[in-house]
């Protein structure tokens, strides 16, 4: 065939390879773009369900009495705290809220939209420290004494001029993970320390002992009201220890504290995971920490490769072993992945403790990690890494966004508690498993988001 009549397309082939005319490949592409096409804009990935927004109003939500939040910074090292007053306009006196961070969440930032929610609704803040990297490893005896400490300094520089005068008869304390410890210790010590005596009491996530030691909780007042919130996909610290908290505080009427489950739902997009990080919400405040820089751990050191998944809930499908109660209504008891390391760590140090050794010496009771890393079935890190949140918080953190997980359970528990123990008001929306302290929004299709589960006897 002369070129004059040789087709415009045309087809190579030979013994060893196959004729596919380029025409041919050309239409396969074209279909296969008009199928991801037609796919993308369908309705079920158009119109997939939105979680609920922050309500206007009521506990959780947006009608702030302050447009603004003053900042300030006091102390140094392990005893370094960070001080939020409510401004615009700033009152004469306001109530005093010390909340306690996660391990590594020195930085208050991780936490910043609900510090900013509670100071903005008029009360005063106080962040402490209470830990460093030559102290987080083995330092854990000492992080309730420096949050006492941390506090005692704060209500002194609040005497002095510029600051909003505390309401020492307005005083609560709430915390997550490891500061759910620290938060129910601060209580119980406060009277014995010169410092107010807690009307409300939030323990969020608890975890874990033995490596952050509780205190005798039967000195928080039998008059406080308390709240003990867990997860249902809560890998790191399970719900063992906020168990034990909510059993040693007898003192306190069961009508006047609740154990509260949060309950993941993956109705819409995107999806509502109640794992150990949804109580933080990434946020500068009052404009402190302009560049988070330097928030969270890095927990890449600590968590093996095949767990990290589950942390974020990434990988929580059907199957997943819920904490959710069974047919029977008990809720099972799960230390987590930390509290099974920390238990079979200190498990370790006691068989292998001689009883000339004095236990109540913490080099006794807490070795070098090193010695002890090899048989673990976790590693310790020599030194906690941290990450800038602006660039990369790691495949296996959740970026630290808002929902209506701190919308509807979290934010509206301690503003109701609050309001309750200090203006007698909003009390069904913190305690008593009514309907509005369940309540937790709906989708934009309508459907309710999966509610909370409250129990008195967990």
């Amino acid at each position: 065939m002369d070129d004059a009549r040789r087709p415009l397309m045309s087809i190579r082939c030979d013994e060893s390879r196959r004729c596919r005319p380029s025409f041919v490949r050309f239409l396969t592409a074209i279909t296969l773009f008009s199928l991801w096409l037609i796919f993308s804009l369908s309705p079920a990935s158009t119109l997939a369900a939105t979680p609920p927004a922050q309500p206007a109003s009521g506990p959780g939500g947006a009608d702030y009495a302050h447009r603004s939040v003053s900042t300030s910074i006091h102390g140094f090292g392990d005893l370094q705290y960070y001080l939020f007053e409510p401004d615009n306009p700033k009152p004469q006196t306001a109530p005093l809220i010390v909340f306690t961070h996660g391990y590594g969440g020195t930085n208050p930032a991780s936490y910043g939209a609900w510090i900013e929610h509670i100071v903005r609704r008029g009360n005063i803040v106080i962040y402490p420290k209470y830990q460093s990297l030559t102290s987080m490893i083995g330092g854990s005896f000492r992080y309730t004494s420096n949050c006492i400490s941390s506090v005692q300094d704060a209500l002194e520089v609040l005497k002095t001029a510029g600051h909003v005068k505390p309401d020492l008869d307005k005083f609560a304390t709430v915390g997550h993970s490891y500061g759910g410890i620290l938060t129910v210790n601060i209580a119980a010590l406060a009277q014995k320390s010169g410092l107010p005596a807690p009307r409300a009491v939030m323990s969020v996530q608890p975890g874990v002992t033995p490596a952050m030691p509780l205190e005798d909780l039967s000195l928080i007042p039998s008059d406080a009201l308390l709240i003990v919130v867990v997860g249902d996909r809560d890998l790191v610290v399970g719900n063992k220890d906020a168990k034990k908290i909510f059993r040693l505080t007898r003192q306190i009427p069961l009508e006047n504290k609740d154990y509260i489950i949060m309950v993941s739902d993956t109705h819409g997009t995107p999806r509502l995971s109640a794992d150990h990080f949804a109580p933080t919400s990434l946020a500068t405040i009052g404009g402190l920490l302009p560049d988070p820089g330097r928030i969270v751990p890095d927990y890449g050191s600590i968590v093996p490769a095949a767990l990290r998944p589950y942390l974020s809930g990434e990988s929580l499908g059907p199957d997943f072993p819920s904490l959710l109660p069974d047919a029977e209504g008990a809720v099972p008891e799960f230390g987590g992945i930390f509290g099974a390391y920390f238990q079979n760590l200190a498990d370790k140090v006691r068989s292998s403790t001689s009883e000339e050794d004095d236990l109540s010496d913490p080099d006794t009771l807490w070795p070098d990690p090193s010695t002890l890393m090899a048989e673990s079935g976790l590693l310790l890190p020599s030194a906690p890494s941290t990450t800038a949140a602006s660039v990369n918080l790691g495949s296996f953190i959740p970026m630290f966004g808002t929902n209506a997980l701190d919308y509807y359970c979290l934010w509206k528990l301690f503003d109701a508690l609050t309001d309750a123990a200090f203006y007698g008001k909003n009390r069904e929306y913190a305690l008593g498993n009514t309907q509005q302290q369940r309540y937790m929004g709906e989708w934009s299709d309508g459907k309710p988001v999966k509610e909370l589960i409250v129990t008195d006897n967990p």
